[in-house]
């Protein structure tokens, strides 16, 4: 089986956690009762770079807001290089701005390495300023983009299988918006700033991938974004004692976010992320620290319900995997 992965650009409105989908996870044939995170057949998928981007036709922004865009990269890039040890670089990017549907507020193009602004986005023009949390969000979120174009590639997959199909095809996304929530909170923003609706990332499934990943193995997340895979392939099959268990967690990683955007569209056959999540927390849950996974399942759970109160949702990890089930039973 393959899918193809789309260029996806951040749009708040569209990024909203679906709780449930128009099929559960039983009504696909996935059962609980299996361990479907070795079990469920791997699929490959095709990446987005394989399509042309859209490219929004616009103009140049004012210097003033070009310069101020890109102090804020590297802003963002003193950052991750102090955080991470990256030693990541920078080189001042053109900025653009178009008129568009008010819902998305824009997008980094890795095709011409430039960035795009909607100036009629519903949280504000940018060229009138971005103190705006909710518009600052997503010019961190596309700053990061290119950023990570500029160093590591974007998008950046783990493995090629073919000329056309690749395990981490939202890698890079996962990556992005992790950076982009601790960026914020570094210079204040809470994601409660953000999401004051109750809406919470499109992306919080998969941001919980990562963030279990590094608190189980220690160093992920600076494996990842050093470019040093490899290694931490080895330390995850390792402390497993599985051979394929990284590339399933990239799998993982990859249907959840394909599924959850499936319910966002509606689509008939979609299957509840949830399902996804469950089977991902019961690998995690062998290899990482009950208290440290614990605490990261009650930050996804608080971003994931919309809710970014802080709030503790569960006392132990079979507790947090009831919740998950209860949610893939939902109509």
């Amino acid at each position: 089986m393959k899918k193809r992965i789309s260029c996806v650009i951040l749009s708040l409105l569209m990024a909203v956690v679906s709780i449930s989908c128009g099929k559960s996870a039983n009504n696909a044939e996935l059962s609980t009762e299996e361990n479907i995170f070795y079990e469920l057949e791997v699929s490959t998928f095709m990446p987005w770079e394989s399509e042309e981007e859209d490219i929004p036709e616009g103009e140049l922004a004012s210097d003033d807001i070009r310069r101020e865009v890109n102090n804020l990269a590297k802003d963002i890039l003193g950052f991750i290089n102090s955080t991470y040890s990256t030693g990541w670089e920078y080189v001042d990017k053109d900025v653009y701005t178009f008129e568009g549907d008010p819902y998305y507020g824009g997008g980094y193009c890795h095709t011409d390495g430039n960035l795009y602004f909607n100036k009629n986005f519903i949280y504000g023009n940018i060229e009138k300023g971005f103190q705006n949390p909710k518009l600052k969000n997503v010019v961190v979120h596309e700053v990061i983009h290119g950023i990570t174009d500029e160093n590591r590639g974007a998008p950046f997959f783990y493995k090629w299988y073919s000329d056309d199909s690749v395990l981490g095809g939202y890698l890079h996304e996962a990556v992005t918006e992790l950076l982009t929530e601790e960026y914020l909170r570094y210079i204040g923003i809470q994601l409660k700033d953000v999401y004051s609706e109750g809406m919470s990332s499109g992306y919080a499934h998969i941001v919980y991938y990562l963030r279990a990943m590094d608190a189980a193995i220690p160093g992920a997340m600076e494996d990842i974004l050093s470019d040093n895979m490899s290694e931490l392939e080895k330390r995850v099959e390792e402390k497993a004692e599985n051979d394929e268990a990284f590339d399933r967690w990239l799998f993982f990683l990859d249907i959840t976010q394909v599924e959850h955007i499936n319910c966002i569209m509606g689509e008939e056959d979609a299957i509840n992320p949830f399902i996804m999540v469950y089977a991902t927390t019961e690998f995690m849950e062998r290899i990482s620290d009950e208290e440290v996974l614990l605490k990261e399942i009650n930050n996804y759970f608080d971003k994931a319900f919309g809710l970014n109160s802080g709030e503790q949702f569960c006392y132990s990890i079979e507790e947090a995997k009831e919740i998950m089930l209860s949610l893939v039973e939902e109509e």
